[in-house]
């Protein structure tokens, strides 16, 4: 696994997590609805009928377990980072890979040019990050 692939694991954790969220919310709003029937279910995977606030519950679970995870993630990547010795790819590696910011954001955080960030500094300290994840 790559520098960019290794740091990237928590932004991916953090999409799946939003999407979780929004789909969490829809069963809350289908079990809470004052039009609900105590007969609207879904189907689970193991053939089963579930209702919304079972399927609401089990979105929880889904959620709690991948934040857990995230936050392991992200203690592992912050570890790593902080070994850069330039604060400004520690900075930019930090904004992006941690706080998951958007390369316009991460650009006006160190008050450089979205094309300097992203063609000039990020694989520099990418590479910074792959010297440190192979050193022995």
């Amino acid at each position: 696994m790559g520098a960019k692939d290794w740091l990237m694991r928590a932004w991916y954790l953090d999409k799946e997590i939003n999407l979780l969220l929004k789909e969490q919310r829809l069963a809350f709003e289908k079990a809470t609805s004052a039009t609900a029937k105590p007969k609207d279910v879904c189907v689970k995977s193991s053939g089963a009928r579930a209702t919304a606030s079972e399927i609401y519950a089990e979105y929880s679970i889904q959620v709690d377990q991948i934040t857990d995870e995230r936050v392991k993630i992200k203690k592992e990547i912050t570890n790593i980072i902080r070994k850069v010795d330039d604060v400004q790819l520690r900075i930019l590696l930090f904004a992006r890979y941690v706080r998951c910011m958007k390369w316009d954001d991460v650009a006006d955080t160190l008050g450089r040019d979205k094309d300097h960030v992203t063609k000039r500094l990020h694989p520099k300290a990418l590479k910074k990050i792959e010297e440190i994840l192979n050193a022995p």
